[in-house]
């Protein structure tokens, strides 16, 4: 008996001594001087709080940034993670201070898994690589078109594409984001590649599937990156297959593609953004800067970035209209008056459209497809505001916290495209607490392209159709976080006006 009792204190002592272990050594590993927030687990950190949210983890921030402030800090597993919720300190920081909060994350699993087998790019590259391929590729993409003329027309083109799909299939439910995802797919296929798919392409088909996949899972916060035993579990395996052998499979296509080009490659005739990057690469001194490598994951990039957002952008639209059907008489009224039904609206029209554009920049704002900014790192101690922040701790921007901050924007969580207009109904644009495209060096590189598809295409797709839901359903304005905040999958009916 006497042994048995003995036994267990031995086992009771070595547990509390383990456990007191664990939460010194969490307490002492902790930097110094670094934002308050929630007590975290040792070794896991706050994982499990954030695991414990599920759907609601964007809910969870915002608890956070209630009790914390608007600088908190959180771990998972040994990382630091730092998130700011107000725009003069995330322009500081991001702005003022690019040059110490322009890293990226180089030791999270699934980003270095895709780093591994398909390269950096430009949105995972840092320092010199980084700064010469996003020169690279903004000068082509302006040589190309981008916020000119030329481009306008093909993204008309796309538009009535689409128009011509939805013709066909009148009067039937449609899906509409694998259709969204196609025209914005191929407005980019056209900058890169010279030349668009058929929307029954199987090859096109399979991939925009994959581009949505590889963006559709909540990278930031997956165990996966945190917690190596999280990899071998069903749900860890999973999210790496979906994500980095989309990747793979993407990158895979383009090696094909650029192939191709190279092999039909006339410096005396650049035809798109590929035959650009291998004359750059051919007159450059630092020729391994562009080698097929780095060519094949920038373009990944251009991918991802530019036909998710405006295809989730544009969904989100389509679902505001059904559950707001005033506004879309409205912008149709607009629409008729403006432009009428002989011709398309071109961007030239916008400045005779504010409510229109009123209602896409509230939609930027009360939805947040990006909720969260792609993580940046400090690539070196830094300060933010009153606190100091070690080298690599991950810096995030909390955009839907900004966006829907009650202080600067009355009412937030109300739909209000009036917030946008001034008394005589001209457009206001919001010069501060609004970043849909984030700030700074890092800002998406398609700020440009996405604004002209998205007002190309509303305005195309309004002047042509009334879109509602099917009768007895309404529209669920609920999103998922995944890297966008996109809507659930919803069936429209698009009639012909």
């Amino acid at each position: 008996m006497l042994d048995t009792i003995l036994g267990a204190l031995d086992t009771t002592s070595v547990f509390v001594f383990l456990l007191v272990f664990l939460i010194g050594y969490y307490w002492l590993t902790s930097p110094k001087n670094m934002p308050p927030g929630p007590m975290g687990l040792p070794l896991i950190g706050n994982l499990l709080q954030l695991r414990a949210a599920g759907s609601n983890q964007l809910e969870l921030l915002k608890k956070w940034r209630q009790q914390y402030g608007d600088v908190f800090a959180i771990r998972l597993g040994s990382k630091n993670l730092v998130f700011i919720s107000d725009y003069k300190i995330l322009q500081e920081t991001f702005v003022k201070n690019g040059d110490i909060f322009s890293g990226r994350p180089s030791n999270l699993y699934i980003i270095n898994q895709i780093k591994k087998k398909t390269g950096t790019g430009v949105i995972l590259s840092e320092g010199a690589i980084w700064k010469e391929l996003r020169r690279v590729t903004l000068m082509t993409m302006r040589d190309f078109g981008v916020g000119k003329k030329s481009l306008e027309q093909r993204v008309l083109d796309e538009a009535l594409a689409v128009v011509e799909v939805l013709e066909k299939g009148e009067g039937q439910p449609v899906l509409f984001k694998p259709l969204l995802s196609k025209f914005a797919c191929n407005v980019i296929c056209s900058i890169i590649l010279g030349d668009r798919f058929d929307y029954d392409d199987k090859t096109f088909i399979e991939l925009t599937k994959l581009v949505n996949l590889a963006v559709s899972q909540p990278l930031v916060f997956a165990p996966v990156n945190f917690l190596p035993i999280t990899r071998f579990a069903p749900a860890g395996k999973k999210i790496i297959h979906d994500v980095v052998d989309s990747f793979v499979t993407i990158d895979n296509f383009l090696g094909t593609v650029l192939k191709e080009h190279e092999e039909t490659y006339d410096p005396s005739e650049i035809r798109d953004f590929v035959d650009f990057y291998i004359k750059t690469r051919s007159d450059s001194d630092d020729a391994h800067l562009y080698d097929a490598s780095n060519m094949r994951r920038v373009i990944i990039d251009l991918f991802a970035a530019g036909t998710e957002t405006t295809a989730t952008t544009l969904s989100w639209i389509l679902l505001y209209f059904a559950a707001y059907p005033e506004v879309q008489t409205r912008c149709q009224q607009d629409i008729d008056k403006v432009v009428g039904q002989g011709r398309s609206a071109t961007m030239d029209d916008r400045k005779n459209l504010p409510y229109i554009e009123a209602v896409i920049t509230e939609i930027f704002r009360v939805v947040n497809i990006a909720p969260v900014a792609v993580p940046h790192v400090a690539v070196k101690e830094g300060k933010i505001r009153q606190y100091t922040v070690p080298a690599e701790t991950i810096v995030i921007g909390n955009i839907r916290e900004i966006h829907l901050d009650p202080v600067n924007w009355p009412e937030p969580d109300i739909f209000k495209p009036e917030r946008f207009l001034d008394k005589d109904g001209n457009f206001c644009p919001p010069k501060k607490n609004f970043m849909p495209f984030s700030i700074g060096p890092r800002a998406c590189l398609g700020e440009v392209l996405a604004r002209m598809e998205t007002f190309l295409l509303f305005c195309t797709l309004v002047q042509s159709f009334t879109f509602v839901m099917p009768q007895g359903q309404k529209p669920d304005l609920q999103g998922q976080f995944g890297v966008t905040y996109s809507g659930k999958p919803q069936p429209f009916l698009a009639k012909r006006r």
